[in-house]
């Protein structure tokens, strides 16, 4: 059975109970977790029962949540700054293209895709696994959470020549935005894990 934290993660990051009166769940073979907002089959379980459904927002599919929980453990990223990370960069919209031509929910360059091996940027996993992978790598180079989303951004070369993050308005931004997300949602997973815990 999935555990409380598990569940705890996926419930307060992503917002569940915004999107059904009642969530089921099943861990399949891989140890991924999915979600669901009816019975889809037999493997499903009830996970919680919640109030009337309010409007659903399309830009919050929620297919992508349990493909992020598990990008971010198997990079050993926190599921908190990968989700933060993805809604900085794409706003959950798999289909998204920057004006620099940065693709899908990571926002991943042709560049960086080719070194992740992805076919295709525009399916949720793999530019998933890549992105999560990407900054694990960043995170490992740069020992600094600011320096690794600066690089994200606007590339290791720019913080290598700039000795920091660089003097850029969209890198300042950005970085600024994906920490103050990733603590929020680190705040809300913290509550909600202990509270599990202790039930």
């Amino acid at each position: 059975m999935v555990s409380r934290v598990v569940a705890a993660c996926l419930i307060v990051l992503f917002g569940l109970s915004a999107f059904a009166e009642e969530i089921y769940y099943y861990v399949d073979e891989n140890g991924i977790v999915h979600f669901a907002n009816s019975q889809l089959n037999s493997k499903y379980r009830l996970w919680k029962r919640y109030g009337p459904k309010p409007k659903y927002n399309s830009s919050h599919d929620i297919l992508y949540r349990s493909l992020i929980c598990a990008a971010a453990e198997r990079a050993g990223v926190e599921p908190a700054l990968m989700v933060a990370l993805v809604e900085a960069e794409s706003n959950f919209n798999r289909f998204a293209v920057s004006n620099k031509d940065a693709k899908g929910l990571c926002q991943l360059t042709d560049e960086i895709a080719k070194a992740y091996g992805v076919d295709d940027p525009f399916d949720p996993a793999q530019n998933l696994k890549a992105g999560a992978e990407h900054l694990a790598d960043l995170l490992d180079r740069f020992k600094s959470l600011e320096l690794a989303l600066a690089a994200y951004n606007a590339g290791s070369g720019a913080v290598v020549r700039h000795k920091g993050i660089p003097p850029y308005e969209q890198t300042r931004n950005f970085v600024e935005k994906v920490t103050g997300l990733y603590r929020h949602y680190k705040a809300l997973l913290g509550s909600a894990t202990s509270s599990s815990l202790k039930k």
